[in-house]
């Protein structure tokens, strides 16, 4: 069994009343814990865009709220299959 990653604490933060779904998805789903790991990355860099002070910092961190949300998006379509 893989250790559990921050990325699904994450996903625990953003939808609390699905964290025994997400968790039992996590430990059975190799493809579940790099979506979690890829949401991790995502919100980091969207803070770290946000703080940016360059021409592209807004630009960057709009695309990222945009992935963020697909991949949430994604997370609320696998919740819904089970």
């Amino acid at each position: 069994m893989s250790m559990i990653q921050p990325g699904l604490f994450a996903l625990f933060e953003r939808f609390p009343d699905h964290k025994s779904a997400l968790k039992d998805q996590y430990l059975q789903s190799e493809s579940f814990q790099t979506l979690c790991s890829d949401y991790e990355r995502c919100a980091k860099a969207i803070k770290y865009w946000k703080l940016a002070r360059s021409e592209e910092a807004s630009q960057r961190s709009t695309e990222y709220r945009e992935l963020l949300a697909e991949l949430e998006e994604e997370v609320r379509q696998m919740l819904r299959g089970i």
